[in-house]
């Protein structure tokens, strides 16, 4: 079941170049509890920009409901 998140994400590509910060709605496949699901949806964000996880930075993300 797919669960949405409003997310605050810095994305610095190529790397050494200034960070973009965005803002939005995101839907993962699962509920973010730990610091395994926030590493899984940094890959999610790095996939739909097709950057290098390590480009995304998650400021924060909560749960909608």
């Amino acid at each position: 079941m797919a669960v949405k998140y409003y997310t605050e994400f810095l994305l610095q590509h190529p790397p050494g170049n200034r960070c973009r910060e965005f803002s939005g709605v995101v839907e993962a496949d699962s509920t973010v509890q730990d610091d395994r699901d926030i590493r899984a949806l940094q890959d999610l964000l790095a996939e739909n920009f097709r950057v290098d996880p390590r480009s995304v930075i998650i400021l924060h993300c909560s749960r909608l409901h």
